[in-house]
C-alpha cells in the first residue's frame, strides 16, 4: 500500500522524494527506494522520469 501510494504521489505531484517517502509511511527515502529497487526494478526518480516523459 505505500508504494502504491507512493507511485501515485510521484506521478500526480512535484513533491520532493523526502516527503513524499515520510508521507507514505517509510522510515527513510533510502527505504523508499530500496522497496521501489526491489519491486519495480527502478528508483523513485526513474519512475517519476518515465512517467512524465510518457504523459508529455
Amino acid at each position: 500500500m505505500r508504494l502504491d501510494r507512493a507511485r501515485n504521489l510521484l506521478e500526480a505531484s512535484d513533491q520532493p522524494l523526502k516527503a513524499i517517502a515520510f508521507d507514505c509511511g517509510f522510515a527513510s527515502p533510502d527505504q523508499m527506494r530500496n522497496a521501489f529497487q526491489r519491486r519495480l526494478s527502478v528508483t523513485p526518480q526513474q519512475y517519476r522520469g518515465s512517467f512524465r516523459s510518457r504523459s508529455a
